[in-house]
């Protein structure tokens, strides 16, 4: 869905990513390159081949295969969502069963109101807000990323230059 709409939407991905002063020369290298100069049943069918086979693609800002920069943060992305897991099961199922012995009292409404407090909380806001605690201020998790995340802030910042 996203593809066809991204060759729906007004306006060109090559300039976009080349800039305003790009020669007509260079935008259609660019287009053909990306493949936006075809018909989009033929962009889509192409797109679907390569998906099957495998290939996801270049990332047009690291200019990497797309299906490296996956494998490379998969590890890191299995770990988080491992001890994001562990983390509420640890501390839920404690409280859930606390709660569940008092049910009705105060105890039980106060837990049962932070359990909907959080799951009513934005996961971005919330990760923000735990990045700054256990990371920022009480150094307990790197704020600043894993190793694969900092490769990919200095690659991107050699790409600029």
């Amino acid at each position: 869905m996203v593809f066809v709409l991204a060759h729906l939407l007004p306006g060109d991905p090559s300039v976009a990513l080349l800039g305003e002063r790009a020669t007509d020369e260079a935008v259609a290298q660019t287009r053909q390159a990306l493949g936006i100069d075809r018909p989009i049943v033929e962009a889509v069918r192409l797109y679907l081949r390569n998906l099957l086979a495998g290939d996801l693609g270049r990332s047009m800002i690291l200019r990497v295969p797309v299906t490296e920069l996956i494998l490379q943060r998969l590890p890191v992305t299995a770990m988080l969502t491992l001890m994001a897991a562990l983390f509420a099961a640890l501390v839920a199922v404690p409280f859930a069963l606390y709660a569940a012995t008092r049910r009705g009292s105060a105890v039980d409404i106060a837990i049962r109101g932070a359990f909907q407090f959080g799951v009513s909380m934005p996961v971005f806001y919330i990760g923000l807000v735990l990045l700054l605690v256990f990371g920022a201020g009480l150094g307990w998790f790197p704020a600043g990323g894993s190793a694969p995340a900092r490769s990919t802030i200095s690659i991107i910042s050699s790409c600029r230059r």
